[in-house]
């Protein structure tokens, strides 16, 4: 047990003020000799025993009253888990007081000796343990902290998520959630050891006081790239729990939406959170609801836009190129919305964006194209928009809608395209329909000396190939070759090439063997570099019905687009009957293999800063074997997964791919530079809210680490200016609220309060602080001595007419 005011225990001394004064103020009665009083000499014995007891009772309800009123002016507190206890004390002293109680009034009623001494020594018996009890129980008891004054660990996390910028009418949430943290910082003695987390990746520590608490608190702001609030949390509690101060808290200031607790990036966040708050010492879990769900119900509903999606993120010069993008609304209500989006483009400029008297100065942002597109029915709605034919070289847009909402934040989307010259592509093949197919592929509607083609495609038979002219494309596509007519100093040649960043596809088929076509026979040891470009080991073939191909990097740049179409590829119809086994390197990434087998279908190898690609598959139909029907992966019927593989490939050899210039927050943004003169050692990033930062450059690559906020971005430092974009998840500003039985399962039913105001923050660390109060119950003892003091005081004093009418020698023989 520990008190609040221990120093207010003295008063009672103030007990014994009854008992003094009554002392002091008693009179020995006068005697007065009367001639008839003999009558009255029984009457006086009678009232003479029960005056006694009543004015002793008297005295000791009114000791009493003095004494609890000093201990509940000391507020005593006992410990949490030893409150039962002490309420067993006090109903064994009650029990104790109401026996000698009883013994007392059985004392005025003239009952038997026996029964009053009985309860008399009963009472006494119990009053006595009931002491010796409460001595043992106060002298073993951990000791507890009960003055609010008193120095706590306190970490505070401030839920700062992208939905933390929703506007109310007067201030948005996170503002909310500053100006609690604020009070709950105030209400603890500057002695506390305070920590301050957000959704950052920044290590969980105390502030060196609470000034810089203050600071951290006024700088949170929403976040784009953010850590699981459960992991917060569990780096709160940890942080504490390090702390030797006996009280311990945390509070969690959060909107309760589900997108925060269950991110969708990691669900399964929240997982050790139970256990680990079930660990002692205990710590006082407070989640502070800002009330985003009535903030929602007061407001207009929140209009988003989903990522756009570019038909060609590396389009043909002279080409319009769609983009589509999916409207919606939160939360739902049924109801028609009619939204509109404009498009808006960044003029090409070589000299901008710079910095002109300490400010980025960006290229003007002209309006390109406007639509727009009515929600229905609480469903997403697709809208249409086209960029018009862009010349060659990087170019940075961005979709808005038109009014503005709650959040702003998903009211912008960012894109970034690439208008490339022609790649230039050198097909190897003595197959020209093959060649031909390819082509055709490649370039769609164009032809291959069309200046909207994306690739200028050059063919040439395996006896016309010239290393000297390797230095003129920028891929190589080897179609089913003959490697035994490739002489060594040619393989030497292409491998120098690749070395050096160029990019090469090889297609295996029946002419690698020469005309023959053996089945099992080892090839003989190739010289490193002919073994390097065609790690040959045996032709396989497949019983019938044959095999198929199935991917086993489905993640990769080649293969990622086909395996997030709607449906999926089908790839089981195209059949496969033959194809070469590779002797695979560790290095090697294989991405494609044959299904029930081990066998590798598609390869890709590294050759220094350029990049090899293998396909152990004739790719396109071969007219010139007669056992060359090794596949039927371009000659079925509809054979569309065979096209897409092949454009692909292209896209990912040439760097076309586009999902490089348009990534998601918190990705690594990594470009290769075209190989031009100016590159330098050193570029600039400039974005439209931050000052240019220095980039390295290295092995003609620029890498600039994870990016946490999106917007359009420049690199400026080589002849031709290249970008990319962020755009923020669409999950990051999922409004849905979290259920409140979910969030039992991530806290613990019992390990957290969950509360919305500040009276609720205080009720709850009462009902969870280690100390309990005992005053609410001495002021009820207080009140009810002071109840039974008064009805024995009326009764003991009587009416003042009595004792006007009364006879003198009755009424001083009465208080004898």
């Amino acid at each position: 047990m520990s008190f609040l005011n221990a120093t207010l225990i003295l008063g009672f001394v103030a007990a014994a003020l009854p008992i003094v004064l009554h002392l002091i103020a008693r009179r020995q009665p006068q005697r007065q000799v009367f001639p008839a009083i003999r009558f009255l000499a029984n009457r006086v014995d009678v009232n003479r025993s029960r005056l006694r007891v009543r004015r002793w009772l008297l005295l000791a309800f009114r000791a009493g009253l003095i004494g609890m009123i000093a201990m509940a002016l000391a507020q005593p507190y006992v410990n949490q888990a030893a409150f039962g206890q002490w309420l067993t004390l006090a109903i064994l002293v009650a029990t104790s007081v109401g026996l000698l109680a009883l013994a007392a009034w059985a004392t005025l009623q003239k009952a038997t000796t026996r029964l009053v001494q009985g309860l008399l020594l009963t009472g006494v018996v119990l009053l006595l343990l009931s002491f010796f009890w409460g001595a043992t129980l106060w002298a073993s008891s951990d000791r507890v902290s009960v003055s609010e004054t008193a120095p706590a660990a306190v970490a505070i996390v401030i839920d700062n998520s992208a939905r933390s910028g929703f506007e109310l009418s007067e201030r948005t949430s996170i503002e909310i959630m500053r100006q609690e943290a604020l009070w709950l910082l105030s209400r603890y003695p500057r002695d506390s050891r305070i920590g301050i987390l957000d959704r950052s990746a920044r290590p969980a520590a105390f502030s060196v006081d609470a000034n810089a608490a203050m600071r951290l608190i006024e700088r949170a702001g929403p976040l784009e790239t953010t850590i699981p609030l459960p992991d917060r949390i569990a780096a709160a509690v940890r942080l504490v729990r390090s702390s030797d101060l006996e009280r311990r808290a945390v509070f969690v200031l959060t909107d309760l939406t589900e997108e925060s607790w269950i991110p969708s990036d990691a669900p399964d966040a929240g997982l050790g959170l139970p256990p680990l708050l079930a660990e002692p010492p205990g710590v006082n879990l407070q989640v502070i609801n800002i009330g985003l769900d009535q903030q929602i119900s007061q407001q207009r509903r929140n209009r988003r836009l989903g990522l756009p999606r570019i038909a060609d993120p590396s389009p043909p010069r002279e080409t319009p190129v769609p983009i589509s993008i999916d409207v919606s609304a939160q939360p739902k209500s049924g109801e028609e919305l009619s939204l509109t989006c404009e498009l808006k483009l960044y003029q090409s400029s070589p000299s901008l964006p710079s910095v002109r008297d300490g400010e980025t100065v960006l290229p003007d942002l002209q309006l390109v194209d406007r639509a727009s597109v009515v929600a229905a029915e609480d469903q997403a709605a697709e809208l249409l928009l086209t960029l018009p034919p862009l010349p060659p070289g990087m170019h940075h847009g961005r979709i808005e809608l038109v009014d503005s909402d709650p959040l702003r934040i998903d009211d912008v989307r960012y894109f970034s395209v690439f208008v490339r010259s022609p790649i230039r592509l050198l097909i190897v093949s003595d197959d020209e329909a093959a060649a031909d197919h390819v082509s055709r592929v490649l370039n769609a509607e164009f032809s291959s000396s069309d200046p909207r083609a994306p690739f200028q495609a050059e063919r040439i038979t395996l006896r016309q190939f010239n290393p000297d002219d390797l230095s003129d494309f920028d891929i190589i596509a080897i179609l089913d070759p003959a490697v035994e007519q490739i002489h060594d100093e040619v393989c030497d040649d292409i491998v120098n090439w690749l070395g050096q960043g160029g990019s090469l596809f090889v297609s295996l088929g029946a002419a690698a063997r020469g005309r023959s076509l053996p089945s099992t026979s080892d090839v003989a040891d190739p010289k490193p570099n002919r073994k390097l470009l065609f790690p040959l080991r045996r032709v396989w073939r497949e019983p019938e019905p044959g095999s198929f191909l199935e991917w086993t990097q489905p993640t990769h740049p080649i293969l990622s687009p086909l395996s997030t179409l709607p449906g999926g590829v089908p790839w089981s119809p195209f059949r496969v009957w033959r194809y070469w086994q590779l002797a695979l390197e560790p290095t090697d990434n294989l991405l494609m293999r044959y299904a029930g087998s081990q066998n590798p279908a598609l390869v890709e190898r590294a050759v220094g800063e350029g990049k090899l690609v293998l396909l152990s598959t004739p790719i396109v139909p071969s007219s010139r074997h007669p056992l060359a029907g090794w596949n039927e992966l371009s000659s079925a019927a509809d054979a569309w997964p065979a096209f897409l593989l092949i454009r692909q490939i292209f896209d990912y050899l040439s760097d076309r791919e586009g999902n490089r210039f348009n990534i998601l927050t918190g990705q690594p943004a990594s470009l290769s530079l075209p190989e031009q003169p100016g590159v330098t050692n050193r570029m600039q990033l400039f974005t439209a809210d931050a000052p240019p930062v220095p980039v390295d450059v290295e092995n003609n690559r620029v890498t600039v680490g994870t990016v946490p906020v999106s917007g359009n971005y420049w690199l400026r430092g080589a002849s031709e200016m290249i970008g990319f974009s962020v755009n923020l998840a669409e999950s990051a500003t999922d409004m849905r609220l979290l259920d409140p039985e979910l969030l039992d399962e991530i806290l613990g039913a019992a390990q957290y309060d969950l509360v919305s105001d500040r009276q609720s923050i205080l009720e709850a660390e009462e009902r969870s602080a280690a100390a309990r109060p005992l005053y609410a119950q001495i002021m009820l003892l207080v009140l009810l001595l002071f109840a039974f003091e008064q009805l024995l005081a009326s009764r003991f004093y009587g009416p003042a007419s009595k004792a006007v009418g009364a006879n003198p020698a009755s009424v001083s023989l009465g208080v004898r």
